[in-house]
């Protein structure tokens, strides 16, 4: 094989790869809402974090992170929750919140 030949295979074994990758993530986007489809509100998110049950109670905004995955409960916590560890009941930190805005 020439060296112009073996680049073009490589190219095109390349752009296999990323059609699939594309239709791929296509279908898995199509089949599930994304995250700005669906409405939570502030208390249910703030009861599941304070509850520990994020990963039971709330969706998977991510199309690339599965519940198999190793850092999936991690993951989704930091996401709803951020610092947010239940010290406090979510009533108050509602309270405090709406102290703040105002």
């Amino acid at each position: 094989m020439t060296r112009q030949s073996t680049l073009t295979t490589y190219l095109m074994g390349l752009g296999a790869i990323v059609s699939a990758c594309l239709f791929s993530s296509a279908a898995i986007a199509q089949s599930e809402p994304f995250p700005s489809e669906i409405q939570i509100d502030e208390l249910t998110v703030l009861e599941s974090c304070a509850a520990g049950t994020v990963t039971s109670d709330l969706p998977n905004p991510f199309i690339d992170l599965f519940p198999t995955d190793w850092a999936y409960e991690a993951v989704l916590t930091m996401y709803y929750c951020g610092p947010y560890r239940g010290a406090i009941p979510p009533e108050q930190l509602l309270e405090f919140r709406e102290a703040q805005r105002s």
